[in-house]
């Protein structure tokens, strides 16, 4: 295609929302400041939940399942089932907006099985996908979705995805009348900064949804996908839980290394502990985990000492909605992409080796050619451009120059500032996850790390290279690029301005001899620079007009 002196080269890359680094999307309004957008409210929230299991049946051990975690490389394949693995979701309403929220007892979760998972709810369900967020809680014995350490077979790929669709779509046909109550208490006793900072994100936050007084299930009736016999509510009216989430800091590691049976650690007993004393599903969001161990936990092996530490989250989680406050009824949700640059040379090592190939789709020359072209035509749909990538972008001897990554913010409340849910595509060390709560700036912030993707650690840049002796989060970082990139692309979401970015210099990132000619002829570009494309909830040719090229 002969190239058109008349288009500026930058305005075109930028116009694709591909090298600028971050777009953003959603049902959120305006463009002035966080505390000012509107929401959609409603006379009651409306909520369901559900938990699937999701564990490796015997066919797909003998396939050769891997548990990820410590270190790199396949030397933990699973012999057996501990507490297993589950796909636990929930969905709720207010008016016209629905959010869906799944969680995976996985050390890390790529973005080609988080996107089945997601379009595959979307068409179950009726949702936006964009209302689809999916994490992973980090456990060090779960499977290894990510391709890092030896990773499990396709057909238990498969398996997961369909569980955990069907537990969002079980979450969101079990919807009922609902409050919402949220409290938070500081939690510095259990967790400690292995990086030597002395401090982390120490807030255990807590958010209950509540059967209403009218709720349509009968009292006693268990959740979806909770069995007959198992933990249910044990009250009537608004004391019927259906659902909590708890998030807090602090490594799911208390199983170590030598285990070799697919566990949740400290997560599924404080899942466990929540549902027998609160009755309904609970879920646990692994907050700026990056550098946060956890602290406190006791027992002669190390099963005890994550159940000792997971029952003890859970007295904490307690006594945080002893004090809970109410949550009037409203929501917003807005998404939007950052595409982060892989300059780390055991990733792209990785992913030339085919190791991470099932797991994650990376953006490769001839894909942001082609996604570059197709965002500038405009009237392309989300589905048409993503199509274009994958024709364009999967050439099996190519190694990506970057990682795409949805984002979203989620506002619960009808006032402004009340609570809000911020997913990152990662492990956040403790000084960034101070500056998301920062940008957040409501009465509570719940931190959904690993949700969306699971891209290693983003460290913050000023403290990246800074500890010589303390260098493994650098290590299994994409880039020192990563979360400053991510940073706007969170600003972006609450309205607020991008802060100045420049690429880091070559010599500085992980790994420049590896990187692409492309990448070379794009370092001029302000990666941090947001494209922005705020539309109407519900207006989804508003999205297919704007050309976007964020899926």
């Amino acid at each position: 295609m002969p190239h058109d002196h008349s288009v500026d080269r930058r305005s075109l890359l930028r116009a694709a929302g591909v090298a600028t680094g971050v777009t953003v999307t959603g049902s959120l309004f305006g463009t002035g400041a966080a505390s000012d957008v509107e929401r959609t409210t409603a006379d009651r929230f409306e909520a369901g939940a559900a938990r699937v299991e999701a564990s490796p049946l015997p066919e797909h051990l003998d396939e050769g399942v891997y548990l990820g975690g410590f270190g790199v490389g396949p030397v933990r394949e699973a012999e057996g089932v501990h507490d297993g693995c589950f796909a636990r979701a929930l969905s709720v309403t207010a008016g016209t907006d629905t959010v869906a929220l799944a969680m995976l007892d996985l050390i890390g979760l790529g973005n080609v099985q988080l996107e089945t998972i997601r379009r595959r709810a979307a068409d179950r369900t009726g949702l936006d996908e964009q209302h689809v967020l999916v994490g992973a809680s980090h456990s060090h014995s779960g499977p290894d979705f990510q391709g890092l350490w030896g990773g499990v077979p396709p057909s238990y790929r498969e398996y997961v995805v369909e569980k955990t669709v069907d537990a969002i779509a079980a979450a969101v046909e079990s919807r009922e009348p609902a409050t919402a109550h949220v409290g938070s208490v500081d939690a510095p006793e259990h967790s400690s900064n292995r990086r030597g900072g002395g401090f982390t994100t120490e807030t255990l936050t807590a958010l209950q949804f509540r059967r209403a007084d009218d709720g349509g299930r009968p009292p006693g009736d268990p959740p979806v996908g909770v069995p007959a016999g198992g933990p249910t509510a044990d009250s009537t009216g608004e004391g019927d839980v259906l659902a909590t989430l708890v998030s807090y800091a602090a490594h799911p590691t208390e199983i170590g290394s030598d285990n070799q049976l697919v566990a949740t650690d400290y997560i599924g007993p404080l899942e466990r502990s929540l549902e027998a004393s609160e009755g309904g599903v609970a879920v646990f969001y692994p907050g700026a985990i990056g550098d946060a161990s956890t602290a406190g936990g006791s027992g002669e092996t190390d099963f005890e000492e994550a159940t000792d530490y997971g029952e003890t989250l859970a007295d904490v989680a307690r006594e945080a909605l002893a004090d809970a406050e109410s949550i009037a009824p409203g929501i917003a949700v807005r998404t939007g992409s950052v595409r982060l640059p892989l300059d780390n040379c055991l990733f792209r090592t990785a992913y030339a080796a085919g190791f991470l190939r099932p797991y994650y789709d990376g953006e490769t020359p001839s894909g942001t050619a082609a996604s570059t072209v197709a965002g500038a035509v405009g009237g392309v749909s989300p589905a048409g451009e993503r199509a274009v990538r994958e024709v364009a972008g999967t050439a099996p001897d190519a190694v990506p120059l970057a990682i795409h990554s949805p984002i979203a913010r989620v506002s619960l409340g009808r006032e402004a500032g009340r609570l809000e849910l911020l997913t990152i595509p990662g492990e956040a060390v403790t000084r960034l996850g101070l500056q998301l709560e920062e940008i957040a700036d409501s009465d509570y912030r719940f931190l959904l790390g690993l949700t969306q993707n699971s891209l290693g650690y983003l460290v913050r840049e000023d403290e990246y290279g800074e500890l010589e002796d303390r260098t493994y989060e650098e290590t299994v970082s994409m880039g020192p690029d990563t979360a400053p990139i991510y940073r706007n692309g969170a600003r972006g979401l609450f309205d607020l301005p991008r802060e100045p970015f420049e690429r880091s210099p070559p010599e500085e990132r992980t790994c420049p001899e590896t990187l692409l000619e492309l990448e070379s002829q794009l370092q001029d570009l302000q990666y941090g620079e947001m494209s922005a494309s705020v539309c109407c909830a519900g207006d989804a040719d508003h999205d297919h007009a704007a050309g976007r090229a964020d899926d």
